[in-house]
């Protein structure tokens, strides 16, 4: 539970969260919201209750609906799906939906991991076409509250992705045949050598 609390929620109280709530919970069965708070409550500051509530429900809300593992199926999904030069964009309103994002969109994988090809250059199946989030403008927000933590990210899926891809493929073979020629030919190199001073040894002197 605390784990939740601090990767969904991203609340540095979560393990005293965590605890008041197995406490309140081993008194009585927690079967309501106003239970739920009435536990937690103590813990927040006045100032910053409001907030920090609503990152403690958006933590119970992910992990009850699977909401990052959707996330990261509909964006494997809509790379399968789109046609080259088709564009991905995408609206998330918290974080972490937008760290995943950013990651798929920069590396073509949600942990962010980067891939080079034989060359050096990183393979994704992505062209960012905006390199900074957008965001909602003042006059949005004013006009849409709920706006206020929206970021946008447009990606084009590459046109040339697969045939760059045979091309790097035909690269690698390339250079493996060409390292295997090197190999043989210092191999059989190495061979005539050693002949080579097996006939000049010396004969050992006769008495």
């Amino acid at each position: 539970m605390a784990d939740i609390f601090y990767l969904y929620g991203e609340l540095k109280t979560a393990r005293r969260i965590a605890a008041a709530v197995v406490k309140a919970r081993s008194e009585q069965p927690i079967l309501t919201t106003r239970e739920f708070i009435n536990a937690v409550e103590p813990l927040f500051k006045r100032e910053r209750e409001k907030k920090d509530m609503a990152k403690l429900f958006q933590a119970l809300r992910i992990e009850v609906n699977h909401e990052m593992d959707a996330l990261k199926a509909m964006l494997r999904g809509a790379t399968a799906l789109l046609a080259p030069g088709g564009r991905l964009s995408v609206i998330t309103y918290h974080s972490l939906e937008d760290r995943i994002v950013k990651n798929f969109m920069k590396t073509g994988n949600a942990e962010g991991k980067v891939e080079q090809d034989f060359f050096g250059r990183v393979e994704t199946p992505f062209r960012l076409i905006n390199n900074k989030v957008i965001v909602p403008q003042d006059a949005e927000q004013q006009e849409n509250p709920r706006s206020r933590s929206a970021k946008l990210r447009i990606a084009e899926k590459e046109i040339n992705n697969d045939r760059r891809t045979n091309k790097r493929a035909s690269a690698r073979r390339t250079a493996g045949r060409s390292t295997g020629r090197r190999l043989a030919y210092a191999e059989k190199k190495c061979l005539s050598n050693r002949r080579l001073k097996v006939r000049l040894r010396p004969l050992p002197n006769s008495r």
